[in-house]
């Protein structure tokens, strides 16, 4: 039950928009279609897997990691942390510079 609520307070919080890509988010697209809505770990929980478990559970369930977004773009940021990710804000800048990057 508290990941249901983390991932539905997570989407009221995106205003709407993919914190990845920054494009609207599309409510009814088909479950596990490239354009449904996830909720994506800011720091991936790769980056807590020596952590104890309470520390794991922490990150895993904190508003602060959490942001709406796209599958497809959850699923192209993979395991990897954007740059100056914070609360609130989006990740347009991770997905600047991988672009550049690619």
């Amino acid at each position: 039950m508290e990941w249901k609520l983390a991932r539905k307070t997570a989407i009221a919080r995106s205003g709407g928009v993919c914190r990845i890509c920054g494009k609207p988010l599309v409510p009814n697209a088909r479950p596990r279609s490239a354009m449904s809505t996830e909720v994506d770990h800011i720091t991936p929980m790769d980056y807590f897997r020596d952590a104890d478990p309470a520390t794991q559970r922490r990150y895993f369930l904190s508003q602060v990691n959490l942001q709406a977004s796209h599958k497809r773009c959850n699923v192209l940021k993979a395991a990897r942390q954007p740059l100056r990710a914070s609360a609130g804000t989006n990740s347009l800048d991770w997905a600047a510079a991988s672009l550049e990057t690619s």
